[in-house]
């Protein structure tokens, strides 16, 4: 006997089901066993496995609690639930509303400059810098016109899945300042078989498109009514429709309203309202502050203002390599090579990288050999070759006061943790202490330039020596291969 056909058998058998349909939230309970059925049979089916094998998988689950329990709105519960409509597909409810239908349909993307379509590419507005004015261009124009039927679609999806959810009943609503006009302008454009295309394009939201429908079922006369008395084509339904118009309020409920309002108020509920309306998030400052950081770019802004845009896109550098890339070209052999051979033969190392699959054919013309050869014949690397403890690609991650990162945060921020991590390029003990070696590549003319640059950075790889290694930092040093020098921090 399978899994699936054991659990099954003992279901049938015990009418463990109907013992626990007899508890509180009964019905949820039946939907886990009936959750945990489907697991066992889809397992025998795609698993040959003994019943032990089952076992050892349900106990792996349990760990991880990877097979989801039965949610909370299954819809067989006896109570309200209010969610989105994205919420409620794959569920069900004996009674479903369908609100806020006259909302219109998100058009805010329009207004972007750039836009963007999976299938259509990229689309930019045009700028025209003497007269200082935008202009619409045929690339944007394209690139909106098949978004916008991306986007009908979409809606269209999820108008589905929210008039499919109801089991027993569906009260859909949908209210507005001038619903004749809407009414009336839905009703001009289903005159024949079927509505216009063009006008449910242009629709601007869901109660649009449910006018349509809804002005041709045979009980809809209110409706037709309230549209002007225009003739629209009506269609055999097999389902009943009550259809309510509310232009105002009864005065009953305005009063009761009323009352309710200024007679019924429980001042204690009320207080408890108040106070958690006025309630302020306690670390509301650090909101603003990441959590976690790069090392290499902590100290840094969002978009490096001095270098944005310098250099051309990789797809338009095939046959050579940007800045940015040579640069990493030059990192990647810091990274991957064997000092002493390099310091012996360059050009054999960089072979052997190549071989290696550690670098490409363009990294390995790009590289700088008159630079690599500054490097090791320097007093620097010298001084790396003589340690007998050296550390590279060293890895690590610590915390830090968000008060490093931004000094005007309150003093009581101060025991909060950043989480920062980063890469060490290389390190070395000497004389018990460690000095820490970073390599740039940043084409500068000056060492202050660096220094500027990367002083944050390497107080970070400092903090990181200290706590990793347990060791005082001795020097930091950065290595300038456009310089070809060594700048001391």
């Amino acid at each position: 006997m399978s899994p699936g056909e054991l659990v099954r058998y003992v279901l049938d058998k015990t009418s463990y089901k109907a013992i626990v349909a007899s508890l509180d939230r009964g019905a949820r309970r039946k939907e886990n066993l009936d959750i945990f059925r489907a697991f066992a049979e889809n397992f025998s089916q795609e698993n040959d496995v003994a019943l032990s094998g089952f076992v050892r998988q349900v106990e792996k689950l349990e760990k991880t609690s990877e097979i989801k329990a039965s949610s909370d709105a299954s819809g067989n519960e006896n109570a309200v639930k209010i969610m989105t409509i994205h919420r409620s597909k794959g569920l069900e409810f004996p009674v479903c509303f369908v609100a806020q239908t006259e909302d219109g349909f998100s058009t805010q993307w329009k207004s972007n400059d750039l836009l963007s379509h999976q299938q259509c590419g990229v689309g930019l507005i045009g700028i025209d810098t003497k007269r200082m004015i935008k202009y619409e261009t045929l690339s944007r124009t394209a690139v909106m016109t098949e978004k916008e039927k991306t986007d009908l679609s979409e809606n269209m999806r999820v108008l589905y899945v929210a008039l499919t959810r109801a089991k027993e009943k569906l009260i859909i609503v949908g209210s507005g300042k001038n619903l004749s006009k809407v009414i009336s302008k839905t009703a001009v454009s289903s005159f024949g078989e079927k509505a216009l295309p063009v006008a449910v394009r242009r629709a601007s939201s869901y109660l649009e498109w449910l006018l349509f429908a809804v002005l041709r079922h045979p009980d809809a006369v209110d409706l037709r009514i309230k549209a002007g008395g225009i003739d629209v084509k009506k269609i055999k339904a097999d389902f009943p429709l009550e259809i309510k118009i509310i232009d105002s309020l009864p005065e009953e409920m305005e009063e009761t309203e009323k009352e309710i309002s200024e007679n019924n108020v429980d001042n204690e509920y009320l207080k408890k309202v108040e106070e958690l309306s006025d309630y302020v998030y306690g670390y509301a400052d650090l909101t603003g502050v990441l959590a976690k950081r790069g090392a290499s770019t902590a100290f840094k802004e969002t978009i490096n203002r001095e270098f944005f845009a310098s250099d051309r896109p990789a797809f338009m550098n095939k046959t050579s390599l940007s800045a940015a890339g040579r640069g990493t070209a030059m990192h990647l052999f810091m990274q991957f090579s064997d000092y002493s051979n390099a310091k012996e033969n360059i050009e054999s190392e960089i072979e052997r990288l190549l071989s290696r699959g550690f670098i490409t054919d363009i990294q390995a013309k790009s590289l700088d050999r008159k630079k690599l050869s500054a490097f090791f014949n320097s007093d620097l690397f010298n001084r790396i070759s003589a340690s007998e403890k050296v550390y590279r690609e060293k890895k690590f991650i610590i915390g830090m006061s968000p008060l490093e990162f931004d000094d005007t945060l309150p003093q009581r921020y101060n025991t909060e943790k950043v989480i920062v991590q980063g890469i060490l390029d290389c390190a070395f003990e000497e004389d018990g202490e460690i000095v820490i070696v970073d390599y740039k590549t940043d084409r500068v003319s000056t060492p202050e330039q660096l220094r500027e640059r990367y002083s944050g950075q390497l107080k970070i790889y400092e903090k990181a020596v200290r706590e990793c290694l347990g060791k005082n930092v001795k020097e930091t040093l950065l290595y300038s291969f456009s310089l070809e020098t060594t700048v001391k921090i």
